[in-house]
């Protein structure tokens, strides 16, 4: 927010809007393998384009999408079997967190990402008692995965 005093004696407010861009830092596609690049770039494209415009369920889902794009690339990148790139992003978080990777935040982030996704389901919602999303949920996962990006150095400088 802004203010400021204008001539006639009024004194004008101007607010800004919440950014995703202020948010998420910008990938460094330069950092991301050639065949692995479309797939995180289109990720944090669908986070981006849902932040702040569609439900918080539907913010969660795609942050779930792009940790597992992230956090598997990252893997696959790093010498981790191929095969990484399909699995859950709970199997996804725990090998990123064990040896040789150690990367124990992005794991739980992961993993926080990913009860969020689970959680968002009326089935899930139902059965267990859990409440529904709500905005701050999905701005945690949305914090997650700028976490991700930049620990995981795949972040501009």
């Amino acid at each position: 927010m802004q203010t400021e005093a204008l001539y006639s004696g009024a004194v004008m407010v101007t607010l800004k809007a919440l950014s995703a861009f202020s948010i998420l830092p910008e990938l460094d596609l330069n950092k991301i393998d050639e065949q692995l690049r479309p797939a995180v770039a289109q990720a944090i494209a669908r986070v981006l384009d849902s932040a702040f415009k569609e439900s918080p369920g539907s913010v969660v889902d795609n942050c779930r999408d792009a940790m597992q794009a992230i956090l598997s690339s990252w893997l696959a990148q790093s010498g981790s079997p191929d095969t990484i790139i399909g699995r859950e992003l709970a199997q996804v978080s725990a090998t990123i967190e064990g040896a040789p990777y150690e990367r124990i935040c992005v794991g739980h982030l992961g993993k926080v990402c990913a009860k969020l996704h689970s959680r968002n389901k009326s089935n899930a919602q139902r059965q267990n008692g859990y409440r529904p999303i709500m905005e701050e949920d999905a701005e945690l996962a949305i914090h997650a995965v700028g976490f991700a990006i930049r620990d995981l150095e795949w972040a501009k400088a």
